[in-house]
């Protein structure tokens, strides 16, 4: 029980420090881009506060949705055994055969 205590700290943690690090890193790239007048591959302009603070939101959702991912694999990981012992319990043999002579027959 406490293993899964210990798992369940670790990925959150692992997903908090994700979380952080991506924010950091886009605010460090953003701002060198503004700073540095560095062009916009798309629009041929040189990169504004708005440009940056789009990308930055964008960065910020796609790392939530990541975070996110892990209480999803879980329930997957559920599924996939909740699964086997299903097809488990169809595949096994029966204790009662039904073209066994013996025993008792209903009228």
């Amino acid at each position: 029980m406490k293993k899964a205590y210990i798992k369940t700290g670790l990925a959150f943690g692992f997903g908090d420090c994700f979380n952080l690090v991506s924010h950091a890193i886009s605010c460090y790239v953003g701002a060198l881009f503004v700073l540095d007048g560095v062009t916009n591959a798309f629009t041929g302009e040189v990169y504004t506060s708005g440009d940056v603070f789009t990308i930055f939101i964008s960065i910020l959702m796609g790392a939530s949705s990541l975070t996110m991912l892990g209480t999803v694999l879980k329930e997957v990981y559920m599924a996939k055994v909740t699964g086997n012992k299903l097809f488990n319990v169809i595949d096994r043999n029966s204790a009662i055969n039904i073209y066994e002579e013996k025993g008792e027959k209903p009228d």
